[in-house]
């Protein structure tokens, strides 16, 4: 008696693999800004780490407390693929946030803001993703779809990565030296690896010199003694006569 062929090809709706892509790019964008946003809070914004871990506590709160509210209203309307939307939307344009704003306060809008979107986007998307889904295939769409959002994870910090060696590194550091300066620190040391030539010349390029070897013999110490004032406005010019 002949067998009947079987496909052994998974049939995925088309509107998982785009939801998967969606979710990909979300996450590389909101994981380039989430990698370097700590050291820009603390260090170019002047934050503290305990406002940090404060706003740090708001967004975690912000990302799940739509949970219910947004599964309850896909429910009651049945518009899922909106609800989703606006979602992945609200966190997307949170984002223009930072281009109008690098304050304390703008930061933390930013970061409260964006994670909103996402606990706004959550049950709908799961409810969307399993009316779509094949039942026979259910569990591989969901896996689809959750590995290009880890993905999107991933690359985002490795992409920031990528913006190395464009001044970044420069203006971290003298805003750091700043930003110690006007709290009154006197005296500002760190290690750096003997064989990181970039970094050793960025150290001497903002005034730091090497002090003595550290506490590591793979590593040097640089040290900068710090004014006990330091004026950061600027100089007014002069008025013409």
């Amino acid at each position: 008696m002949p067998m009947a062929a079987t496909n052994l090809r998974p049939n995925l709706h088309p509107d998982v693999i785009k939801l998967g892509l969606v979710s990909f790019l979300t996450d590389v964008s909101s994981e380039m800004v989430f990698s370097v946003f700590a050291i820009f809070f603390t260090t170019i914004a002047g934050g503290s780490t305990a406002l940090l871990g404060l706003i740090e506590g708001l967004a975690d709160f912000s990302a799940s407390s739509l949970n219910y509210l947004a599964g309850w209203l896909s429910d009651r309307s049945g518009q899922r693929k909106v609800f989703t939307l606006a979602g992945y939307a609200f966190s997307t344009l949170a984002k223009t946030i930072l281009l109008v704003s690098t304050s304390i306060a703008g930061l933390g809008a930013f970061r409260v803001v964006e994670r909103l979107g996402k606990g706004f986007r959550g049950p709908p998307r799961d409810a969307w993703l399993t009316s779509i889904a094949d039942p026979a295939t259910r569990g591989f769409s969901f896996g689809v779809h959750k590995a290009l959002d880890k993905a999107g994870a991933v690359v985002g910090p490795l992409v920031a990565y990528g913006f190395k060696r464009q001044g970044l590194g420069r203006l971290l550091l003298r805003k750091m030296i700043e930003f110690l300066a006007r709290r009154g620190t006197r005296r500002m040391t760190g290690d750096v690896l003997r064989e990181n030539a970039a970094m050793r010349a960025l150290a001497r390029s903002q005034g730091l010199e090497v002090n003595a070897a550290a506490s590591d013999a793979d590593a040097l110490r640089f040290v900068l003694t710090l004014p006990e004032r330091l004026d950061t406005t600027p100089t007014a010019a002069p008025s013409p006569r």
